[in-house]
């Protein structure tokens, strides 16, 4: 099975198909827990990453959102792969694949199994990160790709709030479920000295 068919399978998966996923999710997690303040740093940027490009590709977005989705998918991009540059490949690809893996399987949660709109997509990641920011005000650290990217977003909805629609409400409920499934699969659990493990590995800034 391709990546991309693996991913969709994760997404959409309900019942006892689901609690595998959930089960395989947790052992990875578990067997490659030097990994996991890494993935938990960039899982935000995956999902905003996947909002981002489908702004910038959808057929109903106007001109001027593609040129702003552009620049910013490319710091949303970065921010994903931040966290397991300094990594040797191997490493890097399994922390990578996990990450994909368990944003699929949160997200598809979240999103009840079916497809989302881009900006959906956006507003469950961002409040579902608006509440981790209340745990960890690092997550967003100072400068970095993941910071400039969201700030970026958070302003182009006050510039564009035809993007969110009437979205809010269900994507706020949405956000709910999100953090649930996180907790599922062992990743952004209170009460575990959250991303504490992470002072030891300091992540670059943007240049």
């Amino acid at each position: 099975m391709s990546k991309a068919n693996r991913w969709r399978a994760i997404y959409s998966a309900t019942g006892p198909q689901a609690a595998r996923n959930k089960r395989l999710l947790i052992t990875a997690v578990r067997f490659n827990a030097g990994l996991r303040w890494r993935i938990e740093l960039s899982c935000p940027a995956v999902l905003l990453n996947t909002a981002a490009k489908l702004i910038g590709s959808h057929p109903e977005s106007t001109p001027e959102q593609k040129e702003w989705a552009a620049p910013v998918l490319a710091r949303f991009k970065e921010a994903a792969g931040l966290p397991f540059a300094d990594l040797k490949d191997k490493d890097h690809n399994r922390a990578a694949d996990l990450a994909e893996d368990a944003c699929n399987y949160a997200f598809g949660a979240a999103a009840e199994h079916v497809e989302r709109s881009c900006m959906w997509i956006g507003l469950t990641t961002l409040f579902w990160l608006e509440r981790m920011l209340e745990v960890d005000p690092d997550l967003l650290i100072e400068n970095s790709p993941l910071h400039h990217a969201t700030y970026e977003l958070l302003e182009r909805l006050k510039l564009d709030p035809g993007l969110m629609g009437d979205m809010e409400a269900s994507a706020r409920k949405a956000s709910m479920r999100l953090g649930r499934a996180w907790n599922e699969i062992e990743l952004y659990r209170d009460g575990e000295g959250l991303f504490a493990r992470r002072a030891s590995h300091p992540v670059k800034e943007a240049a």
